[in-house]
């Protein structure tokens, strides 16, 4: 592609960069456009439907392009949707499953005047308040090795009426024993648990990667350097 030598000059004496144009391409929708725009107005936005209706009138294109040209319709009115919100809905959002989880376990004097808010707008639900409660319960519970009240505990769960949480209560029903037992146990497999973890996370970033004898040097090398200091 050649370039004459006034566009160069011209680029060169412009402060910004000139804006691209996009490039119109005819498309044999053209003529019918007025008349699906009407349609969609309408609420009729079924592909094969609209397709039909302008084979009628004399379109011989596909109906790809006819549903290429409704979806770019759908993404504008979502577009259009989004930005014609309330300053006050567009400000608040939904926090993320591990927030929302982590505010609804911590004490009240742990949270952040952040948490503190969040909590607030959570526990508009009453479900999720009502929640909130048994999860506080529980974890003191736990704390307390209280294994008395657990019976107890489980009863009170048709106080909430949501799903995961009456599936969690009886998955701990389905073991009870363990539960108990994991209850009034000062022992735990943490540490099992966390060794395993340790060899696990470079194995899983070195796999395809390594062989076994680089594999062993980085597992073995800080072990023996923290021996050596100790």
């Amino acid at each position: 592609m050649s370039i004459s030598r006034g566009t160069v000059l011209r680029y060169l004496a412009a402060e910004t960069p000139p804006a691209s144009k996009p490039r119109y391409i005819p498309s044999k929708l053209d003529s019918f456009l007025p008349y699906l725009k009407e349609r969609v107005a309408h609420g009729c936005t079924h592909t094969r439907q609209l397709w039909h209706e302008i084979q009628q009138q004399g379109y011989d294109g596909s109906a790809q392009q006819l549903d290429k040209w409704l979806r770019l319709q759908r993404r504008k009115a979502s577009q259009n949707h989004t930005t014609s919100r309330p300053s006050d809905e567009s400000q608040t959002s939904w926090p993320a499953p591990r927030t929302g989880a982590r505010v609804m376990l911590s004490c009240t004097e742990n949270l952040t005047p952040a948490d503190t808010h969040l909590l607030t707008v959570i526990t508009q639900d009453e479900r999720l308040k009502l929640l909130r409660q048994h999860a506080q319960q529980f974890l003191a519970m736990i704390h307390r090795r209280d294994v008395q009240q657990f019976d107890a505990w489980l009863h009170r769960r048709q106080d909430v009426a949501l799903r995961p949480y009456r599936y969690f209560v009886q998955s701990l029903k389905n073991d009870m024993d363990a539960v108990k037992a994991a209850i009034i146990s000062p022992w735990s497999n943490g540490q099992t648990e966390g060794q395993i973890h340790r060899l696990k996370f470079p194995k899983r970033q070195m796999y395809g990667r390594a062989k076994l004898d680089l594999l062993k040097i980085r597992l073995m090398y800080p072990a023996a350097e923290h021996h050596i200091c100790a």
